[in-house]
């Protein structure tokens, strides 16, 4: 017996005739329309078992991200070269009281100095804060791995005022930052292997961390777990 279904490339014979006849076109929109309906309908059902968690992870990652790359441009405005570093000496004019002479001298702009690290403390107390709330395990080990550089310049911290509290965030001592030797702060916020530049990295590393956990589309199913979103088996469901 003769076999009426022939393949024309990947079309078989059947489906051009429906293509000619406008009945394909018709399935695609009941086969899109069916989609969109299920897909109301269960995001609708999960709303109630859990979807507000996995929006209230999502929101958490993308402020975890936004800090990491806050600290990466703290970091990166200490790190600064040239005319541009908040480290570059200036002219300063000095007037001598007693006899009026003007002297120049060049000199650190320690109040910009201090702006940009207290920045910088803030923004990497920012990610730790935000990190410590994610359910992330990646983000977690990538802040982990930053709080033990962190720890491993712990001392030349504490030489220029700054401190690492039990809960992992850092402190400023103002008065002891400001006399602290400016040198002995440029090397550890000014140099490419310095404790702000592996800060700086880490960040880096956070960041895509967050980024990568945001990009999947995860739902939290009715076990309790997060899993991608499978559209063919919720229409084998439905149809």
């Amino acid at each position: 017996m003769a076999n009426n279904f022939f393949n024309i490339g990947d079309i078989n014979l059947n489906d051009y005739s429906s293509i000619r006849s406008g009945t394909y076109r018709k399935l695609l929109n009941s086969y899109y329309s069916r989609v969109s309906g299920a897909k109301e309908k269960t995001q609708s059902e999960f709303a109630s078992k859990g979807t507000t968690k996995v929006n209230k992870e999502d929101n958490n990652l993308t402020e975890v991200k936004a800090n990491a790359n806050s600290l990466k441009a703290s970091s990166a405005e200490l790190l600064s070269k040239g005319k541009t570093s908040v480290f570059q000496k200036k002219d300063v004019e000095n007037v001598d009281k007693e006899t009026g002479e003007k002297t120049v001298t060049q000199e650190y702009d320690k109040e910009a100095i201090k702006k940009a690290v207290s920045q910088f403390v803030s923004d990497y107390n920012s990610v730790i804060e935000k990190s410590g709330d994610s359910n992330s395990t990646r983000v977690m080990q990538k802040t982990l791995n930053m709080i033990g550089t962190t720890n491993a310049y712990k001392k030349s911290l504490e030489s220029i005022g700054i401190t690492v509290g039990s809960d992992n965030k850092l402190s400023i001592d103002s008065e002891k930052f400001e006399k602290a030797n400016v040198e002995s702060v440029k090397s550890l916020f000014n140099e490419g292997n310095s404790f702000a530049g592996r800060i700086s990295q880490k960040a880096s590393q956070i960041s895509t961390e967050a980024a990568k956990e945001e990009l999947s589309a995860n739902v939290y199913t009715n076990k309790g777990k997060y899993s991608n979103f499978d559209y063919k088996s919720l229409l084998n469901y439905y149809l």
